[in-house]
C-alpha cells in the first residue's frame, strides 16, 4: 500500500515544479495549490482503489500527469520560452516512461516469452526508474538561462565600472 502513495508523492512533485519552472514561475502560489491538488487527487483515487477495487480513477491521475507533462513542454516549445537547460531530459523521462507501460500491457507475453523468469510489471519497474533517472538528472544539471543572462549583465556593468 506505501508504493503507490510514494508514487503519487513524487508524480505530484514533478508536476508541481515542471508547472512552476515552465508556465507559473511568476506565480508561485498559484503552482503551489495545483501541486497540492493533484497530490490530493493522487491520494483519493488511491483510497478509491483500495476501498472500492477500481483502478480506473488512479489510472486516469496517472495518464492526467503525464499529459500534463507533455503539455508543460509544448508550451514551452510553442512559446520559445526555453528557460531552462537540459530539457531533453524531461523528454526522455516521459517517453521511458510511456514504454514502461507498454510492456506492463504485454506481461502475459514478457512472461511466456521468459519463460516466466521475469514479468512485464518487474520491467516496467526497472524503465521507469530510468525515467525517473533523467528526470533526477536534468533536476541536478539545469541552468536558468535568465538568471545566468542577469548575472552576466552584472557582471559586465562592473567592468565598465
Amino acid at each position: 500500500m506505501n508504493v503507490p502513495f510514494l508514487y503519487v508523492t513524487v508524480m505530484s512533485a514533478m508536476i508541481g515544479s515542471l508547472l512552476h519552472d515552465f508556465v507559473l514561475y511568476r506565480r508561485p502560489v498559484l503552482s503551489t495549490i495545483i501541486y497540492f491538488l493533484c497530490h490530493c487527487c493522487g491520494v483519493a483515487f488511491i483510497l478509491n482503489w483500495y476501498i472500492r477495487d477500481s483502478i480506473t480513477l488512479y489510472m486516469l491521475w496517472q495518464l492526467t500527469c503525464v499529459l500534463l507533462t507533455l503539455l508543460t513542454l509544448l508550451v514551452t516549445a510553442i512559446r520559445g520560452t526555453k528557460r531552462y537547460s537540459h530539457t531533453r531530459h524531461l523528454i526522455l523521462c516521459v517517453l521511458w516512461y510511456v514504454v514502461a507501460k507498454i510492456v506492463e500491457s504485454n506481461d502475459a507475453t514478457i512472461g511466456k516469452a521468459t519463460d516466466c523468469w521475469i514479468a512485464g510489471h518487474t520491467i516496467k519497474h526497472l524503465l521507469a526508474t530510468v525515467g525517473m533517472a533523467h528526470y533526477v538528472y536534468y533536476l541536478m544539471r539545469r541552468r536558468d538561462k535568465y538568471a545566468t543572462r542577469a548575472a552576466a549583465a552584472v557582471a559586465e556593468g562592473k567592468k565598465a565600472q
